[in-house]
């Protein structure tokens, strides 16, 4: 009885570890999965002469195709039969994806504009890679988002992004695609020397391929989004189910938590090597 005891003991000792080592590996292979994304995008930047971004946004179901699926499985492609409000149908976490600033962004006839800067699309042969779940990544410059002064708050209103605030106002799309959230959807970016850059949002235009929109004459083509923010020069790594469970909506307490429980993780400019800081050091 004395052993059985003994091993009772030590089972309740030692099961409350189990969850923030859990939390740990995680993060750990979050990082080690960001940090790999970077040495293959700051190689192909050089390799390209050319910036490349690494993409960060959560997973979605898709068809075969690779095309967003709305909530009764209608894919973006064109046909008109998706429903942008109805998605994207979210897999519960981040997706990594590598991007190249060579595409020519095309007028609403589907013609080259030559006048309009590059676009980043997809790179090729590559596909999304996901993150360990309960780790997720936010930029940097979030915990600025103090709704003072002109900046944004936490709110869901002044995080997520609808078609009026990032769809190419030149075109006109048969349907607008989903709108995203800026704290989960992200870039950041390497130059033609493979350094990190704070790449300014007036260029930070993206052919989404997964939603693939009709928009004037010609076929459907990838939809062109903007993202309203800057590329970040670092992200913050997060516990996802502790984040929505201390403050699901309230946006003084999003921002706290991560102030106070976020790792801040830095992409040096120069060598593209991350840097970890300490949780608390953002309040």
């Amino acid at each position: 009885m004395v052993v059985v005891g003994l091993i009772v003991l030590l089972i309740a000792i030692a099961v409350p570890a189990v969850g923030p080592l859990m939390a740990s590996n995680q993060q750990a292979q979050a990082v080690s999965t960001l940090a790999g994304l970077i040495t293959t995008a700051q190689t192909a930047a050089e390799a390209n002469v050319t910036p490349v971004a690494v993409r960060v946004e959560p997973a979605f179901r898709t068809d075969r195709r690779g095309l967003m699926e709305d909530s009764l499985g209608h894919a973006a492609d064109g046909s008109g039969a998706f429903d942008p409000a109805r998605a994207p149908r979210l897999l519960g976490y981040q997706q990594l994806q590598l991007l190249m600033f060579a595409s020519r962004r095309v007028d609403a006839a589907g013609k080259v504009d030559m006048n309009a800067g590059l676009a980043f699309s997809r790179m090729p042969d590559t596909a999304p890679v996901a993150l360990p779940k309960g780790m997720w990544l936010a930029p940097d410059y979030a915990l600025r988002w103090d709704g003072n002064m002109g900046r944004r708050s936490m709110t869901e209103a002044d995080l997520r992004i609808d078609y009026g605030e990032r769809a190419d106002p030149a075109v006109t799309w048969e349907n607008p695609g989903a709108s995203f959230n800026v704290m989960d959807t992200f870039y950041i970016v390497f130059d033609q020397s493979g350094g990190n850059m704070r790449f300014p949002r007036e260029r930070l235009w993206y052919y989404d391929e997964s939603q693939r929109q009709a928009g004037g004459s010609g076929p459907p083509r990838p939809l062109l989004l903007w993202h309203p923010d800057d590329a970040a020069r670092g992200v913050l790594v997060y516990d996802r189910e502790r984040f929505n469970a201390f403050a699901p909506t309230d946006a003084a307490g999003r921002r706290t938590f991560l102030a106070s429980n976020a790792r801040p993780i830095y992409v040096n400019r120069s060598l593209g090597s991350l840097i970890q800081g300490t949780p608390g050091l953002g309040q």
